[in-house]
């Protein structure tokens, strides 16, 4: 196998990879024993994970930056404390809008922006703990307060008090975790 490996490669691709004889069947015995010991090695993890551990909320949000902004001719570049002020004033002239009207992506698009939408969890690190409390907060469909963290202001809308499809996947990611946390 290794000689049929070494013959479908040219050249290049092969110092490229620094693959040699020995290198190769080194690699092929290694990958053959992990493949053969990973199941019996992962075979007493639990698997059962409980929707309540891996429960999910999903969030729609708007983000305004106050660290930079854009020159005339396209530079990135600090803000000053007055461009501070109008981005704060833009952004709950937006979320006002929202709560008014009901409709978080023509309020967005109103000052350019996007609605983004993500899923949490109580152990997941992705969003600012300020994002996460204040969401925490809200019924299904309320809006945050307008949320402020050092590079800028949140928008937060609680879309989903439960997500089921990513409670699911962090099921999944659970179980893996677990099985190669026992594999290692």
């Amino acid at each position: 196998a290794a000689a049929a490996f070494l013959e479908a490669n040219d050249k290049k691709t092969l110092k490229t990879m620094s693959a040699t004889q020995e290198t190769v069947e080194e690699f092929m015995q290694l990958y053959t024993i992990q493949k053969k010991m990973y199941d019996p090695m992962t075979a007493d993890v639990d698997t059962n994970v409980s929707d309540e551990e891996a429960a999910q909320k999903k969030i729609s949000y708007v983000f305004f930056n106050k660290t930079k902004t854009q020159d005339a001719e396209g530079n990135s570049v600090d803000t000053t404390d007055e461009q501070k002020a109008e981005i704060k004033k833009q952004a709950e002239e937006v979320l006002a809008q929202a709560k008014e009207s009901g409709d978080f992506d023509a309020a967005a698009q109103t000052a350019e922006k996007t609605v983004n939408t993500g899923t949490y969890g109580s152990d997941d690190t992705l969003y600012d703990t300020l994002i996460k409390e204040a969401a925490d907060q809200l019924d299904e469909g309320q809006f945050a307060d307008l949320i402020e963290t050092d590079t800028g202001y949140y928008l937060v809308r609680l879309d989903s008090k439960f997500d089921q499809e990513a409670t699911d996947t962090k099921k999944e990611s659970i179980v893996s975790q677990r099985k190669s946390e026992a594999y290692s």
